[in-house]
């Protein structure tokens, strides 16, 4: 798994992940973060999903705010694990604006893994440019989606903001809206052998993360840096 190659086995104080919906509506990754991390605290925007999070994990640690202005003060974190959560923003200074801050929280030396929508995946790039009504009622797109970015972008932006060491790559090469569809038919009508099945199947397209188009097939940008 992703945060598991990228934490090792090695064991931090302070962890801030920047969303809590994962949390709210299933395990979530806070299971994996809590065997790596003394403490994790997340922040999301939305009331609701806080409580639903705090519903599944009594002791969990959510704070209601905005990622673009974080109620913690600098240096505060070891890490901060932001999934699929500044691709929410509507214009790439609002993306800016949140690099800024989680950069600001940082300790020295303290280290991001961040992924993002792949601008440059052709599902994702059309995506984008359709009116959210249409794709929503066709049942394409659950719920509204922000502006993506290329890799390109995303690196050149964390540069800018004092960011070093940057590693990037790209993951779910799969075809997307396939994979999910499929995903949801087994969930309503297969066993728990079909899935394992299907996963390794999903599983077998990452090869295509080694490849020279992997910038075009991933639908998700994968960055990890140092402050």
């Amino acid at each position: 798994m992703l945060i598991r190659s990228y934490l090792g086995e090695r064991k931090f104080g302070l962890v801030l992940k920047t969303d809590a919906f994962d949390e709210a509506v299933a395990d979530g990754t806070l299971p994996i973060l809590d065997d790596a991390a003394d403490r994790v605290v997340n922040i999301d925007r939305s009331g609701m999903v806080a409580t639903l999070a705090r519903r599944r994990y009594r002791d969990y640690e959510v704070a209601v705010g905005d990622l673009r202005q974080l109620p913690f003060p600098d240096a505060s974190f070891d890490n901060v694990v932001s999934f699929s959560t500044l691709d929410h923003f509507d214009s790439r200074e609002d993306i800016g604006v949140a690099l800024d801050e989680i950069y600001r929280v940082l300790k020295p030396k303290g280290r991001l893994l961040l992924t993002m929508d792949n601008d440059t995946n052709p599902f994702v790039w059309i995506r984008n440019r359709l009116p959210y009504a249409a794709l929503h009622r066709l049942g394409i797109v659950p719920y509204r989606v922000g502006r993506a970015c290329s890799a390109r972008w995303l690196r050149r932006a964390s540069l800018e903001r004092g960011f070093r060491d940057l590693v990037m790559s790209h993951t779910l090469h799969s075809p997307r809206f396939v994979a999910v569809r499929m995903a949801r038919w087994l969930q309503e009508r297969s066993s728990g052998g079909q899935h394992e099945r299907f996963k390794r199947v999903l599983d077998a397209f990452e090869i295509m993360g080694r490849w020279p188009t992997r910038s075009v097939t991933g639908a998700y940008i994968v960055m990890r840096a140092t402050k």
